[in-house]
């Protein structure tokens, strides 16, 4: 089949399944009256997508075209496996060969190291756990893990470390 063989569309042919969305109702303001008392609130319908899904940030483009093969690999092993509201991953390296029918640990070791070179994981101490780098990618709500840090650094005296580049459009 060649490309001049395929179909084309004036509009964006890809649906998804109406199942995967929620509307649920969301208080905009609540209705007082002149002495303060609560009379009840006005209300908007909001959708909510059901799927889970990860958030790809835009600083996370430049890397991309930047990663080997493997790190591709192992990094779309890591939006499979990270679970919400956790900035770690388990990437067993025997675990991931089966998974991927790869023969050789050097694919998958050369992919974990592209990653941590370009500072989208860190390893953990001890085990087969990684911390995945929340300005890239991130499942769940990312402000809950950024207070939660806030949090830990405050109370154990430990230093803000930038480890990612900002584009210049977040430096203006």
């Amino acid at each position: 089949m060649k490309l001049k063989d395929y179909a084309v569309y004036t509009y964006n042919p890809f649906r998804i399944d109406g199942d995967f969305i929620r509307n649920f109702p969301k208080e905009v303001n609540k209705v007082v009256s002149a002495d303060g008392e609560y009379m009840g609130s006005n209300k908007e319908w909001v959708g909510w997508d059901k799927q889970p899904h990860m958030k790809v940030y835009n600083d996370m483009y430049d890397i991309f075209t930047k990663l080997n093969t493997s790190g591709i690999m192992i990094l779309a092993y890591i939006f499979k496996e990270i679970k919400d509201d956790q900035d770690e991953v388990f990437l067993n390296v025997q675990l991931i060969m089966a998974v991927n029918e790869l023969k050789s640990r050097t694919a998958v070791y050369t992919g974990i190291m592209d990653l941590m070179n370009n500072q989208i994981i860190a390893k953990k101490v001890g085990g087969d756990t990684y911390y995945i780098n929340p300005a890239y990618i991130y499942k769940g709500k990312r402000i809950d893990w950024y207070r939660k840090y806030t949090d830990y650094d405050k109370h154990n005296n430990v230093p803000t470390i930038k480890v990612f580049k900002m584009s210049n459009k977040q430096n203006k």
